[in-house]
């Protein structure tokens, strides 16, 4: 633990049954604090995750800068299939998964050269595994397949995907703290994921955390990631330029520098 920056770093331990099949991967430090959004904003850039793969060759999971806009992000490439990002997650105030309804994210896809039906972007299905911290996955056999929640999706801008987690087993449900697995199901992948929300079932309260929403600059505007936010977008000198109802959604500007105001927040961004 380096203490005078408030980082925790860790190892990875990799181990495999016989066959070589099953891969195990547990991390010591950089844990995720407590928290019902995993956004990876506390980790220095460069930190690597686990994951959960056939091989610890075929998949690398990186907090890097995010790549439309501020921030952070984690970068997840692989070359096989069923290759998944993984990492450690505390829910908080008593929370355990039985009260938990879904789980949504955002995803942003790098360009391709994979012919359509192989491009991580067109028509894939999203994987999810849950475990005691430190569980043995196996690659092939996650606790929930969500089904094709990518369907003709663009790339080089962020998406925002939600899925239900339906019913499980008495013993997943009853945890609070767990290893998460998240990820397309892909030959080859090259994507970022960020604002990772587990979303509580509704007892007087919506969500166990509120939703941020979040700005990125793009070449052909400012993306706004929120439910029915109201954005008002200025020039740097202080003109009003576009205002907007938005739901995950690009707002066409000019190039140039903006100050964007969604709600009670203000952030800066340069389209270029």
């Amino acid at each position: 633990e380096d203490a005078a920056n408030g980082n925790r770093k860790g190892i990875t331990v990799n181990a495999y049954n016989d066959n070589g099949a099953t891969l195990t991967s547990i991390t010591v430090g950089t844990a995720v604090e407590p928290s019902a959004v995993i956004d990876f904003e506390n980790d220095e850039v460069g930190t690597t995750y686990s994951g959960i793969a056939w091989s610890p060759d075929n998949i690398s999971v990186v907090v890097a800068a995010n790549p439309s806009g501020t921030g952070k992000a984690l970068h997840v490439t692989s070359t096989d299939w069923n290759s998944y990002a993984k990492f450690p997650v505390t829910l908080p105030n008593g929370l355990t998964l039985s009260g938990i309804e879904k789980i949504a994210f955002d995803i942003y896809f790098s360009e391709t050269t994979q012919e359509d039906g192989d491009r991580q972007h067109y028509y894939k299905n999203v994987h999810c595994f849950f475990g005691a911290t430190g569980a043995s996955f196996t690659a092939n056999e996650p606790t929930i397949d969500a089904g094709q929640i990518i369907a003709g999706e663009n790339v080089l801008t962020w998406i925002h995907k939600d899925f239900a987690l339906g019913a499980l087993a008495a013993e997943i449900g009853a945890l609070s703290a767990f290893d998460l697995g998240l990820g397309v199901g892909c030959p080859e992948a090259d994507y970022y994921l960020d604002n990772i929300r587990l979303i509580a079932k509704e007892s007087g309260v919506t969500t166990v955390s509120a939703e941020k929403p979040r700005v990125y600059s793009s070449s052909e505007g400012i993306y706004v990631a929120g439910n029915n936010e109201k954005v008002s977008i200025f020039a740097i000198d202080g003109r009003l330029v576009r205002q907007a109802v938005a739901n995950n959604q690009l707002i066409p500007v000019n190039k140039g520098v903006y100050v964007v105001k969604t709600g009670n927040q203000t952030a800066k961004a340069l389209v270029r």
